[in-house]
């Protein structure tokens, strides 16, 4: 709702990249990030008990995850730990 409120020139906000790359890259959103403007830190944690059973769903999102591991550093530039 935040960024449909953006796009529409209702007002300004920080929004996640990951959310807005998209809209950046075909310049409907203006990054603002500056010398006085910083951006924000998102930190996304997915966890789960190792030893407990996991429902057919769990273990698909799981792999999902796993395999894209990859693009998922690329895109936010922090660690991600396995």
């Amino acid at each position: 709702m935040k960024r449909e409120l953006i796009l529409q020139g209702m007002g300004w906000g920080h929004m996640p990249r990951y959310l807005i790359e998209g809209d950046l890259a075909k310049r409907r959103l203006l990054d603002l990030t500056g010398k006085h403007l910083k951006g924000g830190h998102v930190e996304l944690v997915a966890a789960r008990l190792r030893l407990a059973p996991h429902g057919p769903v769990a273990m698909r999102l799981w792999s999902y995850i796993y395999e894209h591991t990859q693009s998922f550093a690329e895109a936010v530039p922090y660690q991600i730990h396995r």
